[in-house]
């Protein structure tokens, strides 16, 4: 299966991170259209958040950690089923995008 990695430091709360990760994977137009059944679920550590991301096609785990300095590190790692394979770009830079513009 292939698999979209990312991670990203950027300078806010890991709880702001996470909902802005959660309205792309959740929201957004072109990844509603390759997976429009998928959810997170999570749950707050003290060093963070972490959980699942759960479709019928895409699957995944993702983990944001937050430091003393109010720095988040999100770490994100996506499965796709092989009939996505050509599509594994289009998620990766969506989730990209989106991370950049919070920088």
């Amino acid at each position: 299966m292939p698999k979209v990695k990312i991670e990203k430091t950027l300078n806010m709360q890991a709880k702001k991170l996470f909902e802005t990760v959660q309205s792309v994977l959740e929201n957004d137009r072109e990844v509603k259209a390759l997976e429009p059944k998928l959810s997170l679920n999570s749950k707050e550590t003290k060093e963070g958040i972490k959980g699942q991301v759960m479709g019928s096609r895409i699957s995944g785990d993702f983990e944001i950690k937050e430091d003393a300095d109010g720095l988040s590190t999100i770490n994100i790692v996506l499965s796709l089923p092989l009939m996505l394979s050509p599509f594994k770009g289009v998620v990766e830079k969506r989730l990209q995008d989106k991370l950049e513009g919070l920088s």
